[in-house]
This record gives structure tokens, C-alpha cells and sequence, in this order.
């Protein structure tokens, strides 16, 4: 369960380093 919620939160922060590029 952990995993998963790092999992999401990292992809979320990608998510936002994608949009402010």
C-alpha cells in the first residue's frame, strides 16, 4: 500500500515538472 501511494505521489510530481516545462 505504501508502495503504491509513493508510486502515485512520484508520477503526480513528474506530472508537474512536465507541465510547468
Amino acid at each position: 500500500m505504501a508502495e503504491n501511494f509513493t508510486r502515485k505521489l512520484k508520477k503526480g510530481l513528474e506530472t508537474q515538472e512536465q507541465g510547468i516545462e
